[in-house]
């Protein structure tokens, strides 16, 4: 290709412009190879890990939805409430659901005694669901609708606690929620 060649018709790779090439099919292959929705994977093992035999339902939220087969889940569509399988597991995909979707697909899921869990990238602020608990974090996991953001008085933290704290969010959390 002519862009990595100094002049035309020589062989000769010029040094700047090999490193920009290289450089430039690094990034997008760390960024999507190692660290986009890496997480769901992740997750969907360590679920897997659990008691097949205790009824729980998963809910996915702002992440890919995971190929559930592998678990022995069954996939609800969105808004979906009902599916049986011989190990009681449900699986239910909101998408990119605002948080009011999520806070009514847990209501309505809370009830009849399975446990609950919730997956979902650590970039997503979910303070307000107090019924909610991390019980695992998986690392690294990055999504692309849900950037890490700064943390409030950004301005006023150390250059590392701030690259902690980034680093922090570039993850995905398991959490159990109880009932209301």
């Amino acid at each position: 290709s002519d862009f990595l060649h100094t002049h035309e018709g020589s062989r000769k790779i010029s040094q700047p412009r090999l490193a920009l090439w290289v450089l430039f099919n690094l990034v997008p292959l760390v960024l999507f190879g190692q660290l986009h929705q890496a997480g769901v994977t992740s997750s969907l093992l360590w679920l897997s890990s659990l008691d097949p035999q205790k009824a729980r339902t998963v809910v996915w939220f702002h992440s890919y939805m995971p190929p559930v087969a592998s678990m022995l889940l069954s996939s609800s569509p969105v808004g979906s409430q009902t599916c049986d399988t011989q190990q009681d597991w449900r699986s239910i995909d909101l998408q990119g659901a605002d948080l009011k979707v999520l806070e009514e697909t847990l209501q309505a899921n809370t009830e009849g005694g399975q446990e609950l869990y919730l997956v979902a990238p650590t970039s997503v602020s979910l303070m307000e669901l107090q019924r909610c608990h991390r019980i695992h974090k998986i690392w690294p996991h990055l999504t692309m609708e849900d950037l890490p953001s700064l943390p409030s008085g950004a301005s006023h933290l150390s250059p590392l606690t701030l690259l902690g704290a980034l680093v922090d969010q570039l993850s995905m959390s398991i959490y159990l929620c109880n009932q209301s």
